[in-house]
């Protein structure tokens, strides 16, 4: 491969990293959003249901926490959003999505941080 060939693959790599954590930030916030809309209903007493799904809602707060969390953590924030939930199921839950390579397991705290967006593999 020619030099500048190589000297545009470097720059394309790089500016391809830099994409990818900008959309992890930005589907943090994309995240963050949703959690705020499912509470925001909930205090207002909208009945007409929140249109996402329990595994929607767990991943959703995972990936828009700061730090690593556990069922029970997250169980305690769905309950604030409307969801008649129980712990062991979003334990459950949280252990699939893990397998899946959606969230990964933080050894160090016993809870789950999400996995971000996959890198390219090329």
């Amino acid at each position: 491969m020619n030099e500048a060939a190589e000297m545009l693959l470097k720059q394309m790599k790089s500016g391809l990293a830099e994409l990818d954590r900008e959309a992890e930030e930005l589907e943090r916030k994309r995240a963050r959003c949703r959690q705020g809309i499912l509470m925001l209903r909930q205090e207002l007493g909208d009945k007409s249901g929140n249109g996402e799904s329990l595994t929607d809602a767990i991943l959703d707060q995972v990936i828009g926490a700061i730090f690593s969390m556990t069922a029970a953590q997250v169980a305690e924030r769905l309950r604030a959003c409307g969801f008649a939930v129980e712990t062991t199921t979003v334990a459950t839950i949280l252990s699939r999505l893990a397998k899946a390579g959606q969230l990964k397991k933080d050894a160090g705290r016993g809870g789950y941080v999400w996995g971000g967006i996959a890198p390219f593999a090329g």
